[in-house]
């Protein structure tokens, strides 16, 4: 995979950000495989990711100790390595920031897809296609906002959480989707409806 140089501000298109975001979790999954496998490789391919970010502090991933894993630690390891696949992209949105456009990719987890049933995360990209933040779903209302129709105390209403690095990002309603795949789990399925 050739390293991505666009200039900031080039007018990238929700098509090629759909196309860097799927580059970018395909990148992501053979980071986590070879860090769940102790392969060497690990290095250059956490180095070709993290080209990909806006800055390394957006989205980070660790190499995994194997050394001292025996018996079902180990088992469970292996069992999660053999479970990776690149995240589904249920949907791309274009936001306007100014003369800046957003794209934000609602995404599942990085498993196979009996996994892929609802949004997991949000990565934020920009104009230049790298990734400037990520979001995760609250776990206490499953990025919905409220529970039981009032605000969700643990997010504020807002269904998400920044994931630490990088930007804090605040979008109206999108200006452009692309629906790719729709979830299963229902609130999430209404969501992708209503878009």
């Amino acid at each position: 995979m050739a390293a991505r140089r666009p200039i900031r501000g080039t007018g990238s298109t929700i098509d090629e950000a759909t196309e860097f975001f799927s580059d970018f979790f395909a990148a992501e999954c053979r980071v986590l495989e070879a860090s769940f496998g102790g392969e060497g490789s690990f290095e250059k391919l956490h180095d070709q990711m993290q080209s990909m970010l806006w800055d390394p502090r957006v989205y980070e991933i660790h190499r995994t100790n194997l050394s001292n894993l025996k018996g079902m630690a180990k088992a469970g390891v292996e069992n999660t390595r053999k479970a990776l696949a690149p995240r589904q992209i249920f949907l791309v949105e274009q936001h306007g920031a100014g003369k800046r456009k957003l794209f934000c990719a609602y995404v599942s987890v990085a498993r196979k897809p009996d996994a892929k049933s609802f949004y997991e995360e949000k990565f934020w990209a920009d104009d230049s296609l790298r990734i400037v933040a990520v979001y995760f779903a609250c776990p206490e209302c499953d990025a919905l906002g409220k529970i039981n129709g009032a605000k969700c105390r643990e997010c504020g209403g807002r269904g998400w959480r920044h994931h630490g690095g990088g930007e804090s990002i605040t979008a109206g309603k999108p200006t452009k989707v692309k629906k790719l795949v729709r979830p299963t789990f229902p609130q999430h399925a209404e969501h992708y409806n209503e878009l």
